[in-house]
């Protein structure tokens, strides 16, 4: 297993550490993305029209981080579909 971070664009404070990291296992040569953690406003995929229903009320997604601070936790219940990378 290996932790890496989610690639941001910009970081308002660098000081502060990465927003969102997230678990890869390795296998065959891919790394399959089995669990995450942190800023959900960090995470573009949340941001699609699918999961716009799945976003507590009152969240901002363009909005200040600060002022719509909103957590997110994900896990892969089933490896066989994990985000993967080439």
């Amino acid at each position: 297993m290996a932790v890496g971070t989610l690639p941001i664009a910009s970081i308002p404070n660098p000081t502060v550490g990465t927003p969102f990291v997230m678990l890869w296992q390795e296998e065959k040569g891919s790394r399959i993305g089995v669990a995450a953690f942190g800023r959900a406003t960090d995470w573009p995929i949340l941001k699609r029209a699918e999961f716009k229903s799945r976003w507590p009320a009152g969240v901002d997604l363009a909005g200040d981080p600060s002022k719509n601070a909103t957590l997110c936790v994900w896990s892969d219940l089933n490896l066989a579909t994990g985000l993967r990378t080439g």
